[in-house]
């Protein structure tokens, strides 16, 4: 018989219980169908809010819940979009890791191309073209400024603020169909996508070709050399940059304070190695990878090898669990939370990467929809996020910088949250300030970037071919 899950419940109560539930709302939405006029259904313009909101969670089988949430931060058009995309497979977007392959992403893709018959290419030369859904006049303007940076520098971010000046949306490399409430982000240096069979056109530099989300691959990710060589990892062009933004620097020491599976922590390292190879540095880098469930920090323990760490040979006795790069200055050291708070050290940088919703990854986690709760996103989840990001914090050294981050794109774990954390103690006696994202004003000059809740704050909306759903703010 198979264990009980986490909650108690049998694996086949829980997907009974998960069908039992969207059987009930396409009940619920007959009943209202049967008592309201068709026309009213799903019209951005009528007065009946409940008969829109249902009628967009049916269509989507998203919970009304968070339709209703949706709608209110964002607006009919765009929760449309929102809702759409997370109803289709997305993108393989994957990190060249330079701790293992310190070379360009040409050279990646050339690599994969003749060892692993498999196409890909850099996310920001795919997104270039320009879709039948864009505004012909907002691509145009801005296509040039989304080209890879020429300079070489992996750590400028470049950010197109949105026309109408006070959102603090954003999509990474391609245009969102409504374009004065959503800006653009330059992906980030070693992001690659995966092709179709098919598409090889889209290995030419010069080539106007958009990735298709429809994977007709010959071989699954984890059989490719690459992979087992550990030339690259899965990873969305979101959490690429949420660790861009972090803009690390060679001989920086880091705490990702929830490491996970160790996503980050390795995409840290490999931006650590890249700005040591871009500016000839061979300071020591240290990052600590710190998480409160044990198996998350054994999983990163066992990818250690793969990503181009071993055991650190110091001859240090104790049990600490250090690994160094094969390649490059940098050390990590795993550690749970009794020994992160016996270890009373502070650190240049820290990353938060909170629990949250999932909301702006539910294409990746079709189920996740049904199974969070309405009491847990806007009542547990704020209260969980804001007391991690509060403990977080103690462990920045003075002038530091902090970054917190979700999957999530509802307010009420993203800009909520860092409301009340400006107003802890803990934010004014630790003395952080916040930490702008700027724009490319080299390019534009007229550009502004007054967002609603203030620059250093960005949200990451889900696009069909681009990122998933993140968010991100600084200090």
């Amino acid at each position: 018989m198979a264990e009980e899950t986490n909650d108690g419940f049998h694996p086949l109560m829980r997907r009974m219980k998960l069908v039992r539930a969207m059987v009930d709302e396409h009940a619920r939405y007959l009943r209202l169908a049967s008592e309201k006029n068709d026309d009213t259904l799903g019209t951005a313009n009528s007065s009946d809010l409940n008969a829109t909101i249902m009628n967009l969670s049916i269509e989507y089988s998203i919970p009304p819940f968070l339709i209703s949430s949706l709608l209110s931060q964002y607006g009919y058009t765009i929760t449309q979009q929102i809702c759409s995309v997370m109803n289709h497979p997305g993108p393989v977007t994957i990190r060249k890791n330079a701790i293992k392959f310190p070379w360009s992403d040409d050279k990646f893709c050339q690599w994969v191309r003749e060892e692993d018959e498999v196409n890909a290419a850099p996310m920001a030369r795919l997104l270039l073209k320009e879709s039948k859904h864009e505004n012909p006049d907002h691509v145009n303007k801005n296509k040039q400024r989304l080209h890879p940076s020429s300079s070489g520098d992996t750590q400028g971010l470049r950010l197109v603020a949105p026309k109408d000046g006070q959102s603090n949306c954003f999509v990474i490399g391609e245009s969102f169909k409504s374009t004065s409430e959503v800006g653009m982000i330059e992906p980030p240096v070693g992001c690659l996508q995966i092709i179709p069979r098919g598409n090889s056109s889209a290995t030419n530099p010069e080539s106007e070709i958009i990735s298709s989300p429809t994977m007709n691959q010959s071989k699954s990710i984890w059989s490719m050399k690459a992979w087992k060589k550990g030339y690259f990892e899965v990873q969305d062009a979101g959490s690429q940059f949420i660790v861009q933004s972090l803009q690390v620097q060679p001989g920086d020491s880091i705490l990702d304070y929830c490491a996970g599976n160790g996503g980050k922590t390795f995409g840290l390292a490999s931006a650590i190695r890249t700005q040591c190879l871009f500016s000839n540095s061979s300071q020591a880098s240290y990052i600590v990878a710190h998480d409160v469930v044990d198996e998350r920090l054994r999983q990163v323990k066992g990818s250690m090898s793969r990503v181009g760490f071993v055991p650190n040979g110091s001859g240090d006795s104790s049990d600490r669990d250090v690994y160094a790069a094969e390649r490059g200055n940098v050390t990590i050291e795993i550690m749970n939370s009794s020994t992160l708070e016996a270890s009373c050290l502070e650190f240049d940088a820290v990353l938060v990467d909170a629990p949250c919703s999932s909301s702006g990854v539910l294409r990746r986690r079709p189920s996740q929809r049904w199974e969070i709760t309405q009491q847990e996103v806007f009542a547990q989840l704020p209260y969980l996020q804001l007391s991690i990001l509060e403990k977080a914090a103690s462990f920045v050294r003075k002038g530091g910088r902090l970054i917190y981050s979700t999957c999530s794109v509802l307010d009420v774990e993203n800009d909520g949250v860092v409301d009340e954390f400006e107003r802890t103690r803990a934010f004014s006696n630790l003395g952080f300030s916040r930490w702008d994202f700027g724009l490319d004003e080299a390019n534009d000059k007229s550009s502004t970037c007054n967002y609603a809740h203030g620059k250093h704050t960005v949200t990451m909306l889900p696009t069909e071919y681009g990122n998933d759903g993140f968010f991100v703010a600084r200090w």
